[in-house]
């Protein structure tokens, strides 16, 4: 202190260094230029990597006041500031417009360090040391912190705080939190206590834009490279109560996760888990309830844990799924123990299924039905047996009994059919969103069978689902086939086929369909007037008879349509075909009746209003 004391009573003086090399901070051209009133410091270039900055012509003039030097700052491309140092004091205090930066050494056991309105960007190339995956920090802090010689106590205010990592999965926007922390020096601890107001963060799956306070507490050991946190905290409200510990990777992956206790409370913590349940295809799904999970996780799944569930109901918009009553007892570990989940009411894709129990055990790699799920729907019954998961790989059977194909049809808006299905799938496979049946499914209605072979299914619950199946028809009563709709009246049977039959979206890409009567002794065959008219509309036909205004049905020979589709066209086909056209009706007895079509290529959204025509009885789709 005498030394420099005794400069500031120096007459006069120059002072200059021509470069200063420290850890992190370059300094190029310093001068000093003294009177017994006033130094001016002159700096041509300083570069600090802890804080990014870049100076140039830095300049600073001060007046002395006893011990005290205080006077104007300035540098290129910076504003105009006042910096004061006091040497007795062992302070300074550097201001700029709309911000301050202060330190009081005066007790060397604690030195304070105050900031208003510090740019977070500067800060950035010191946080990356910590995070390397940071790949950008904005924002603005208050700071009041003391350096002790074994920590450091601080409290902290961020506005307007930005952040985000190079792979885009965790990010912050416009964030407004507050809070203290504490780093021991000794062990390189660091403990913080916050609490966000408003803005937007984004950790993975997770997507949440604060709208009421979320307290935040942390605990990181940062001495080795890999950190740990061995205390996590989050809750908002009474919804949402979050305990946990982790570790990370020194890339920043996570490397384990113990999850002490996740309390959810629905609705209100819906905003928490409706980002995660989108992410999963269930955009809109809405909960009421309550539940309490913990568990380990480490790379590959998890490893242990339990879940519980308590009178959850779940709506999805979409109506693919809708529960009430819903209770959960999961546990997951190396000693199996018995797992079960019931509900009071449930509707999957708006079939309804009468109250059930769901028991299994489960274990880390693998999942195994217990007993056997039986539920009432649609006027019959539905079984689920030897239901199991390995690596991955979903696989069980089931069987439906004397479904009513009636009500089944009322679900889905089809035309009121009637019959039974009853169906025994077995072994079918579930694994990275494909579901495959490898046995066929047989279907009991219109007192014939349908069978479906090859049934893969893609993306069943996700965005733009997918299917693919070979259908047969055997023996079905055409009688009861066409009552269900507006058709008209045909009585015979029919058989047929779709092959190939390939949907995107539920909506058909292609396929090989053929439909044609067969002829049983001592059946009729007589088809309505109505039903003729469905039937030409259907194949952009014509009729070769002037009577048919005047009679109410016809007998028919045989009857039969084909459509092969292939880039959104129908190629038509009938019973026979020759260069001019191809038969769908031909008729038997008088008055004779026979129905020509002549268009072999129908656009496919044509054909479809057609058949929507003729199902629901209205005039013919001239295209």
């Amino acid at each position: 202190m005498m030394i420099w004391i005794g400069f500031a009573e120096v007459q006069a003086a120059t002072l200059r260094v021509e470069s200063v090399t420290a850890p992190g901070l370059r300094v190029q051209d310093l001068r000093v230029q003294t009177d017994p009133a006033n130094w001016t410091w002159t700096v041509a270039a300083a570069e600090s990597d802890d804080l990014a900055l870049t100076v140039k012509s830095l300049r600073w003039q001060c007046q002395w006041q006893q011990t005290r030097c205080h006077g104007p700052i300035q540098a290129s491309a910076f504003a105009r500031g006042q910096l004061g140092l006091d040497w007795q004091a062992r302070s300074a205090e550097l201001k700029w417009p709309g911000g301050r930066l202060s330190l009081d050494a005066h007790d060397a056991a604690d030195w304070r360090v105050q900031a208003d309105n510090l740019s977070l960007a500067r800060l950035q190339t010191r946080v990356q040391r910590a995070w390397a995956e940071l790949s950008s920090l904005s924002g603005g802090m208050t700071l009041d912190a003391h350096l002790k010689p074994d920590r450091v106590d601080a409290t902290w205010q961020a506005t307007g705080l930005n952040f985000d990592q190079r792979d885009g999965t965790i990010a912050g926007a416009s964030l407004m939190a507050a809070g203290d922390l504490t780093y021991g020096l000794n062990d390189s601890v660091l403990r913080v206590q916050s609490r966000f107001d408003s803005g937007e963060v984004l950790i993975g799956p997770l997507y949440r834009q604060i709208d009421q306070p979320v307290a935040l507490s942390v605990v990181a050991d940062l001495s080795k490279q890999m950190v740990s946190v061995p205390e996590l905290a989050v809750t908002e409200g009474n919804h949402l109560s979050l305990q946990a510990a982790l570790s990370l990777t020194p890339a920043g992956d996570i490397a384990s996760v113990k999850l002490d206790r996740l309390q959810l409370h629905w609705p209100a913590a819906q905003s928490w888990t409706a980002p995660v349940l989108a992410n999963a295809g269930f955009e809109g799904l809405e909960l009421a309830g309550q539940a309490e999970i913990s568990g380990l996780w480490q790379p590959g799944g998890w490893r242990q844990g339990e879940a519980h569930v308590r009178d959850l109901a779940v709506s999805d918009p979409e109506q693919r799924l809708q529960a009430s009553g819903l209770q959960l007892d999961a546990n997951l570990s190396d000693a199996p123990t018995v797992s079960r989940l019931s509900w009071q009411d449930l509707a999957l894709f708006k079939i309804p299924f009468s109250a059930g129990s769901f028991a299994w055990l489960w274990q880390p790699d693998s999942l195994r039905q217990q007993g056997t799920l039986q539920v009432e729907t649609l006027g019959g019954s539905l079984s689920l047996n030897a239901l199991s998961r390995q690596s991955g790989r979903w696989q069980g059977s089931v069987r439906a009994s004397g479904l009513d194909f009636g009500a089944l049809s009322q679900h889905f808006g089809w035309p009121a059919f009637g019959g039974k299905i009853s169906a025994d799938i077995q072994d079918f496979t579930f694994s990275d969103g494909q579901l495959k049946i490898p046995n066929d499914i047989e279907i009991e209605a219109f007192s014939g069978r349908i069978g479906v072979q090859h049934l893969v299914t893609e993306r069943l619950f996700g965005d733009a689902p997918a299917l693919s199946a070979d259908i047969r028809m055997k023996g079905l009563d055409l009688k009861a086939v066409t009552a269900a709709m507006s058709f008209g009246q045909i009585e015979g049977t029919l058989d047929g086929y779709i092959n190939g039959l390939r949907l995107l979206n539920w909506t058909p890409l292609g396929f090989d369909a053929r439909f044609q009567s067969q002829r049983r002794e001592g059946q009729k065959q007589k088809i309505s007037r109505r039903a003729v008219e469905g039937l030409s509309n259907i194949g952009g036909a014509s009729l070769n008879n002037a009577l048919i205004n005047l009679v109410d049905s016809f007998s028919y020979a045989d009857l039969g349509i084909a459509c092969r589709l292939k880039e959104d066209v129908c190629q038509m086909d009938g019973i026979d075909s020759d260069g001019s056209g191809y038969t769908i009706v031909k008729g038997s007895g008088l008055p004779r009746l026979t129905v020509r079509g002549y268009q072999r290529q129908v656009n496919w959204p044509v054909m479809l209003r057609r058949l929507q025509a003729a199902a629901s009885g209205t005039g013919p789709i001239i295209e």
